[in-house]
């Protein structure tokens, strides 16, 4: 992990203590020891000139040190990793005066000044209330006039535990259990990214232990953290709401793994602005008035049980936040709106004449598309799946395409939807949510398939590339390397006699030199290419324009993906935006659409074959494809 900046928690629970042994809330403060905020089972203890927090029971920590921590450049080139100067601590919640709801302190920093750092304002709260087994974290950054621009480039919330008590990290069905020590993950050996060990002594001796193989859809996913199964609790993170989240609904990111440093470390992240999988653009000029407030999110701590039984309890207790509590009542601030100054908008969207019936339908608002200009003074164009400066707001629509959307916070948005098995994905601008005033939508109409005819499709257009060969085992480490012994003579996919799920891998990697050996590090191999062929017969030549139209879902490469059609050339993808997934142990991340004109002549009635052919210059570069489709229509 980048350096850290300020420690900003850490939480200990002591075992055989029950909830109900809780006490009243109390603050005490003390100019030595700082802040601590209890409650008869945690104890929480503020530092406030640095941020950082303790939190211990019977004198023993569970977790030795929590922060947030932020990465990136002010537009004078200085790091924005530490802090400004801190201000004297308030009780913004006096559990004395307020008939014990609630105990919390606010701490603030100064922006940064002109020798660097964060040119921010920073606000930061921490919360106990009734319910007594969670810790609640807010932050608040705020940027105005005389504050010098920056960008991020990563921002998180972090925990380290004590690996003496906590050795299982449960993360969804697929992932959850015990892990290597501290001292096994010492002895491990390297392999291809300085995340990732081969485990060569204990019970876990022969397994690839990474960071990667935990990261997850952050807004699909409740509730994940750390048990132990010798003292019978858990500690797990928790996101009430995921409107300050970067990237929406499919945003990959990490969660929780072993420290790279010495002793392998427990940790637990809240990424809520990565640079992973496609990386989030948060970029804010000089002057600029703007303001970001990150959470609340919960630390919520159990006991009495196995470590899966404690994780399931987390996820319903994440459910009861979200559906039950959100948004807070008790915190008082004048960024947060409550509940009576938010809105719900309703509509109902038909997808008129899919070629396939859709799947799950996602339907969003959010921050219209901008056009930012970097610190090095580069255009960059931020969609929703990267932005990480303004808030959004997704649901599932019903099977008939109703849906809501609760809890706006006033703003102008866009509405965005996409469904899986349907190509593309619908938007509508100018939508305008007003305080506390519900909006109906009426119904809306998309017509993804208008001016086109779907001549044959590989994959599903599910904005993933789960459903091919190897995709369900993406996040095992180096799954990519068995490439060459699933496809010895290349991908030869012919279309309506082949299985994508047996015969198209789910990365088109191209085998360089140094990408054979397992071990290989980060140097080149020289350039190769690998190209991969689809057979397919035209009974005819389709009228009107044809193109092949990919859906791509990660990608690491130099130039892009070249066409070729019976063997002459029909140019290609172009450059492509980097997300860096398949390196990475995932089956998708930012996703995109090129679309390939194929020129008249180059088809033939008969058999035709198409090459997609991709160089490379590292083992770490390859795409993923959402989908591959060829086109006929007069609308492409």
């Amino acid at each position: 992990m980048p350096a850290r900046s300020v420690t900003f928690l850490a939480i200990s629970l002591c075992a055989g203590i029950s909830w109900a042994d809780a006490g009243p809330l109390k603050i005490h403060q003390n100019p030595q020891n700082g802040i601590l905020l209890e409650n008869g089972v945690m104890e929480v203890r503020v530092h406030p000139d640095k941020g950082d927090f303790s939190l211990s029971m019977n004198g023993r920590r569970w977790v030795n040190q929590g922060y947030w921590s932020q990465v990136g450049r002010r537009q004078d080139g200085r790091d924005i990793s530490r802090l400004g100067p801190a201000a004297a601590p308030e009780i913004t919640q006096d559990p004395d005066k307020n008939n014990n709801t609630a105990a919390e302190v606010c701490l603030k920093f100064a922006p940064a000044g002109s020798s660097g750092g964060l040119p921010c304002e920073v606000e930061m709260r921490y919360t106990l209330t009734e319910n007594k087994n969670t810790l609640y974290i807010t932050g608040v950054w705020r940027h105005g006039p005389g504050m010098p621009g920056f960008t991020v480039g990563e921002a998180r919330h972090a925990m380290k535990l004590d690996g003496a008590i906590f050795d299982y990290l449960a993360i969804d069905e697929k992932r959850h259990g015990a892990l290597p020590s501290g001292a096994d993950w010492d002895r491990a050996e390297p392999l291809n990214l300085k995340e990732a060990r081969r485990i060569v002594t204990g019970p876990f001796a022969g397994k690839a232990e990474h960071k990667y193989g935990y990261s997850a859809l952050i807004a699909e996913t409740p509730a994940y953290g750390w048990a132990s199964t010798n003292s019978r609790c858990g500690l797990w993170l928790i996101n009430p709401s995921s409107e300050y989240l970067a990237g929406g609904p499919t945003k990959m990111e990490l969660t929780g793994h072993l420290d790279v440093n010495r002793e392998g470390t427990p940790v637990l992240l809240n990424m809520w602005h990565g640079s992973h999988y496609g990386g989030s653009a948060l970029t804010i000029a000089e002057n600029e008035i703007w303001t970001k407030v990150i959470g609340p999110f919960a630390i919520h701590c159990n006991e009495g049980g196995a470590p899966e039984a404690l994780w399931k309890k987390a996820t319903a207790a994440a459910a009861e936040e979200e559906h039950a509590a959100w948004p807070f009542s008790w915190l008082k601030m004048p960024e947060y709106p409550l509940a009576a100054n938010r809105a719900a908008a309703t509509g109902k969207l038909v997808i008129e004449n899919p070629a396939t019936p859709p799947g799950r339908l996602r339907v969003g608002l959010t921050a219209p598309v901008r056009e930012t200009i970097s610190r090095r003074g580069r255009k960059d164009t931020v969609d929703w799946q990267r932005n990480s400066r303004d808030y959004q707001f997704w649901t599932i629509a019903r099977p008939d395409g109703t849906f809501t959307l609760p809890n706006l916070r006033a703003g102008n948005y866009t509405l965005h939807a996409f469904a899986d098995g349907i190509p593309g994905e619908f938007a509508r601008t100018g939508v305008v949510i007003a305080s506390g005033a519900p909006l109906d939508l009426g119904t809306l109409t998309w017509k993804p398939e208008e001016g086109r005819r779907c001549l044959w499709q590989i994959g599903i257009a599910n904005r993933s590339a789960a459903e091919f060969r190897r995709g369900d085992e993406a996040e095992t480490w180096g799954t990519y390397y068995q490439f060459p012994k699933d496809f010895p003579a290349g991908v030869d996919y012919t279309v309506g006699r082949s299985n994508w799920t047996k015969d198209w891998n789910y990365a088109h990697w191209g085998i360089s030199g140094e990408g054979r050996n397992e071990g290989g590090g980060g140097g080149s191999g020289g350039v190769a290419t690998s190209a991969w062929k689809v057979n397919f017969d035209l009974p005819e030549i389709p009228a009107g324009a044809v193109s092949l139209r990919l859906g791509i879902c990660g990608n690491r490469s130099p130039s892009g993906v070249f066409l070729t059609v019976n063997g002459k050339p029909s140019g290609g993808t172009g450059p492509l935006p980097d997300s860096g997934v398949m390196h990475r142990d995932a089956a998708r991340g930012a996703w995109l659409e090129r679309s390939m004109p194929i020129a008249p002549g180059l088809l033939k009635t008969g058999t035709n074959t198409l090459t997609l052919t991709l160089p490379v210059n590292s083992w770490a570069e390859g795409v993923l494809y959402d989908f591959v489709r060829l086109e006929a229509g007069t609308d492409l």
